[in-house]
């Protein structure tokens, strides 16, 4: 090909990339404001806790001892 071709198609591809930073940065920006901060605020004012983070008073978890084992039953372990 010509050198002035390959020059503009250089060209073209550089302001293909930056167009593409661009584009994506003001899609995720419209998506995150515009749809997950919305989405958050809704899930707050109703106090839902999708990722369980709150404290529970009526959970089963119990405390587990930190005694040693005694050495005898830890022989046959199959």
């Amino acid at each position: 090909m010509n050198r002035p071709v390959l020059l503009l198609l250089e060209g073209i591809k550089k302001s293909g990339r930056f167009l593409g930073k661009v584009q994506a940065a003001i899609i995720l920006f419209l998506f995150y404001f515009l749809i997950l901060t919305p989405y958050s605020l809704v899930l707050r004012l109703f106090g839902a806790d999708p990722l369980r983070l709150r404290y529970k008073s009526d959970t089963n978890w119990q405390k587990s001892s930190t005694d040693k084992p005694d050495p005898a039953c830890l022989k046959r372990q199959s």
